[in-house]
């Protein structure tokens, strides 16, 4: 259970730390006059456009989905993908169906590999399970 938790942990971290760090660089503003170029002999010369969640496009029942760049590591580039289904109309909600979040990882060549479901590792974690007691010691560490 404890292994369990530091991956839940750990997941949860990198999925923070990748919106950090993508908010960090959004109101720069480059500096004129200087354009630069990726050199053909540097290592992502070669990236083509990669178009993330293609798999979701044809489903009608998402309301919206949203892909954020979360990095680059082993020649693999991940994403993170987050989304939400229509509301259905006139029942109660359960949260934890309506929204989804993936981690997915692509190829150099913009193909893609694998995906990660987040909120099953999450709930497979039973972190909403917890007793209260059981909860605060998680969260003391």
């Amino acid at each position: 259970m404890v292994a369990l938790k530091k991956i839940t942990a750990a997941v949860l971290a990198a999925l923070l730390a990748a919106s950090c760090v993508m908010t960090a660089g959004c109101g720069r503003k480059p500096d004129e006059g200087t354009d630069k170029f990726v050199a053909a002999d540097e290592p992502w010369y070669s990236v083509k456009e990669v178009v993330v969640g293609e798999r979701f496009k044809d489903d009608p029942e998402i309301e919206f989905m949203n892909a954020t760049f979360a990095g680059i590591t082993n020649n693999k580039m991940v994403f993170a993908l987050n989304g939400q289904y229509f509301m259905p109309l006139g029942q109660e909600v359960d949260w934890s169906k309506l929204m989804f979040t993936y981690i997915e990882i692509y190829g150099k060549d913009g193909t893609y590999e694998k995906s990660l479901d987040v909120n099953k590792i999450v709930n497979d974690a039973k972190l909403f399970d917890l007793s209260d007691e059981e909860m605060q010691k998680y969260q003391e560490g």
